[in-house]
């Protein structure tokens, strides 16, 4: 009899130290795995505190890194939210701040237009913005053409809010951001045909 006692005294411990085990490992994995959701849920703060910005197949930053600097130029411009920041935007060119009060005309077309596109913060939450390309026109000059799309993919025809057509000019060495023009249009034109202009 004091035999089985021992061997169940043993299994008692052994299946003691099993639960342990069992616990210990539980309670690792627990806490691992609430410290992961709550890693999760700061990447998704981060994510919706952001803008949701796509290239194209078009865009090739390790084969033209000049597309790199106006795709970084064209990001910042939007973070420094060009509704609130319309009459000295760091990022817009000289000659335009001086001409109009209101340089990019763009502005009232892509956020004035609607009851709920006003600021960057409704940009964040609604709009998928897609980079569509960044054509060099010139060494001075590319071409930057975006659309802005609502949220959820191309559902219909109406899921395009817009496509804007921006140029990116040399400044001081500085690339900075300028309206599309009809001078524009003129060297689109004379490059398509071959012209030297």
């Amino acid at each position: 009899m004091s035999i089985i006692t021992l061997k169940i005294d043993k299994l008692k411990k052994s299946d003691n130290n099993r639960v342990l085990v069992f616990i210990f490992l539980f309670s690792f994995f627990q806490i691992s795995f609430l410290f992961a959701q709550s890693n999760d849920k700061n990447i998704k703060n981060e994510i919706n505190d952001s803008l949701n910005i796509i290239t194209s197949f078009r865009i090739n930053f390790e084969a033209f890194p000049e597309q790199k600097k106006i795709f970084d130029l064209y990001k910042n411009y939007l973070y420094s939210n060009p509704v609130e920041n319309d009459k000295n935007n760091p990022y817009w060119n000289s000659e335009e701040k001086e001409k109009y009060d209101a340089f990019d005309l763009s502005v009232p077309s892509i956020y004035k237009s609607s009851d709920f596109l006003n600021n960057l913060n409704d940009l964040k939450k609604y709009i998928d913005i897609y980079i569509l390309s960044i054509d060099k026109i010139k060494d001075d000059l590319y071409s930057i053409n975006v659309q802005y799309q609502f949220k959820g993919g191309l559902s219909s025809s109406s899921s395009i809010w817009c496509i804007q057509n921006i140029n990116a000019i040399k400044e001081n060495g500085e690339w900075k951001l300028q309206n599309k023009t009809i001078l524009f249009i003129i060297l689109k034109i004379g490059r398509f045909l071959k012209l030297n202009i």
